[in-house]
């Protein structure tokens, strides 16, 4: 009978072991786990992408807009202009404004300039194109300028 109680013992004594190393390992796993979701939960950020009336929403762990951009298939040009002020929070917006061509017809000259949907006025800043006093211009300088406008100025 000792025998018998000595071999039920030990398989008990074994067993308990074996079990107890299994279940401390799923508690840590379990752990390890929740601790993750929780950092990946705390991290990820939403961000709204508006491009040529079109908005996206994405989540990332990114911060910069290019960054953003380009993690999802979005390229942008040199002349186009991309807005974004940040996160509030976990959410941010990005406005991406796509570049035109515009045709400027001054001083015997034609050229054909890239720009964004802006008001004649500041188009001739950006550009440093002066008008004089008794000069003549095609278009309104409130104007706001779009896709193959011709810009015709007369120098008087």
């Amino acid at each position: 009978m000792t025998k018998f109680k000595n071999s039920w013992y030990a398989f008990y004594w074994h067993t308990k072991r074996i079990l107890l190393n299994r279940t401390i390992a799923a508690c840590l796993l379990s752990v390890m786990a929740c601790a993750v979701m929780m950092f990946v939960a705390q991290s990820i950020k939403l961000v709204y992408i508006r491009d040529e009336g079109n908005t996206i929403s994405a989540h990332t762990f990114k911060a910069a807009p290019e960054q953003i951009l380009s993690e999802n298939g979005i390229i942008t040009l040199a002349f186009d202009v991309v807005d974004f002020t940040g996160f509030e929070g976990k959410m941010g917006v990005i406005n991406i404004e796509r570049a035109f061509p515009v045709t400027v017809v001054a001083d015997g000259l034609t050229t054909t300039v890239m720009t964004t949907e802006v008001p004649v006025r500041k188009f001739l800043e950006k550009e440093d194109i002066y008008l004089g006093e008794d000069d003549l211009i095609n278009i309104s300088p409130a104007y706001y300028l779009s896709e193959d406008d011709v810009l015709i100025i007369q120098r008087v």
